[in-house]
């Protein structure tokens, strides 16, 4: 069986994008989302020099900090990262950094993980 981490800053990026589009009656079920993800998933938390790779991608030229920080802590902590951002991937192949911790959809799908 798989364990599926997240960072606790996916759940505030989520929220920015949530508020804009969940009516205040609703948000109770989003509420409720959040508890199922801390309850199932394990919290990764970066280190330290994960912000400091998170930067050195942002001052390279890709502008996510977030996805940044998501690629350096999967780097730092050896887990998998999964991602459909194909210009991410691309971006870090282009300027020369590893990607064999990155899954996408299709790798796994090729596997036969799902």
């Amino acid at each position: 069986m798989a364990e599926i981490y997240y960072l606790e800053v996916s759940i505030l990026e989520a929220m920015w994008k949530i508020i804009k589009v969940v009516p205040a009656d609703k948000i109770d079920r989003v509420r409720k989302g959040i508890e199922a993800i801390m309850e199932t998933y394990k919290q990764a938390n970066p280190n330290p020099q994960a912000y400091m790779d998170a930067c050195k991608l942002y001052r390279e030229g890709h502008g996510d900090y977030i996805d940044n920080l998501l690629y350096a802590t999967s780097r730092k902590l050896h887990l998998l990262l999964l991602t459909a951002d194909r210009e991410f991937i691309d971006f870090l192949k282009e300027k020369g950094h590893p990607i064999h911790n990155i899954a996408t959809l299709d790798k796994i799908k090729q596997a036969g993980s799902i």
